[in-house]
């Protein structure tokens, strides 16, 4: 079987058929449409209303920064799926099948989470979960075969794969390499009739970046996230709350409203995803984010600029960043000194490093 691309057509071996006399598309009047009565939405992760965050045939994003938890999202994710439970509040109301790729990371480790996040599961749940951990490249016409004969037998209703970097050969910055990837993955997606859901990373960031940045924060050409049906984005709560994360979703194609970022609590011991109820997403900034910022303009920086800079940049608060550079510097960790430039407006203040000497201060 030869791998099926986008471009077949060029094979000068593929007889056309005539172009047809009529044009090819259905046209419908207004009133025609307006009489209709939409077909009921195929929901696989419903919104809490009467949308979808993942829909039948639809693709999802897992989208992070290295290290934040995008594998163990997704092992969370296919228990839900499995047993029809809500994950992270949403309805998952009908059980099922879930295929997850692992395509890195070591056995014997995804083997530990596994067991955490399977534990007291009931046997019809865990019946409907597969696990394969191995290499895949779609670019290669006899693994793109080989892959697609083995879904036959396996008949996922939904496909993880993680990551999705490691699935291809091709620049994920280029708009028609990105092209064809989601092309074969499309094939895949009608042929055995399964939702698809890639874990990936993220860019990397300046300090200066809102969590929710839309989908530009997703590493690669805008043809990847232009076919994506949702994307979730997992951040590090800025803080010194440990193991809280920020779930937020930048793309949601078939919900009805716009779904909020929340606050959730990760549960080590069971590989758990907690919403923490009445803490609001934002407003407060960690110490390191102050000094790596201030490290990255070179040592010292103007306190507007610093303030502004998270305000305006990373939906902070200005109370509560103001708050953290009084507190650094009462630790010793920044030195307060107005600049030779701004000798005139006492108020101007700026922020150095403590290692940084030679800054003209009064």
């Amino acid at each position: 079987m030869a791998r099926p691309t986008a471009t077949f057509l060029d094979d000068p071996a593929v007889q056309l058929a005539p172009e047809p006399t009529h044009w090819p598309f259905k046209v419908e009047t207004l009133s025609t449409i307006l009489e209709q009565e939409d077909e009921p939405l195929d929901i696989i992760i419903g919104d809490k209303g009467e949308g979808a965050i993942l829909a039948g045939a639809g693709k999802g994003l897992i989208a992070g920064p290295t290290g934040v938890g995008k594998t163990n999202v997704g092992l969370r994710l296919s228990r839900c799926l499995c047993e029809g439970s809500p994950f992270l509040g949403f309805p998952i109301s009908t059980p099922q099948t879930v295929l997850y790729l692992a395509l890195e990371g070591s056995p014997r480790m995804l083997h530990r989470r596994l067991r955490k996040v399977w534990a007291d599961a009931d046997s019809d749940a865990i019946s409907r979960f597969w696990f394969a951990f191995g290499s895949l490249n779609l670019g290669d016409a006899n693994d793109f075969d080989r892959f697609d004969d083995w879904l036959y037998g396996l008949n996922p209703d939904v496909l993880i794969i993680d990551p999705l970097r490691n699935a291809h050969p091709w620049d994920e910055n280029s708009s028609s390499e990105m092209a064809e990837l989601t092309a074969l993955l499309d094939i895949i997606i009608r042929r055995h009739e399964c939702a698809l859901i890639l874990a990936h990373h993220d860019r990397k960031r300046p300090p200066f970046t809102r969590h929710d940045s839309g989908t530009d924060r997703v590493r690669g050409s805008t043809a990847l996230t232009g076919w994506l049906s949702f994307v979730l984005s997992i951040d590090r709560e800025p803080g010194n709350v440990k193991d809280r994360l920020i779930f937020s979703w930048p793309k949601t194609r078939d919900a009805e409203d716009l779904l909020e970022p929340v606050v959730v609590d990760f549960d080590r011991e069971n590989l758990d995803f907690i919403v923490a109820e009445d803490v609001a997403v934002g407003g407060k900034v960690s110490d390191d984010a102050i000094l790596t910022a201030i490290f990255n303009a070179g040592g010292t920086m103007r306190g507007t600029e610093l303030i502004d800079g998270f305000v305006h940049g990373a939906g902070a608060g200005e109370r509560s960043t103001r708050e953290r550079v009084r507190a650094l510097v009462k630790a010793g960790r920044l030195i307060e000194y107005v600049a030779a430039a701004d000798l005139q407006k006492r108020k101007a203040k700026s922020y150095r490093l403590p290692d940084d000497e030679g800054l003209e201060v009064e």
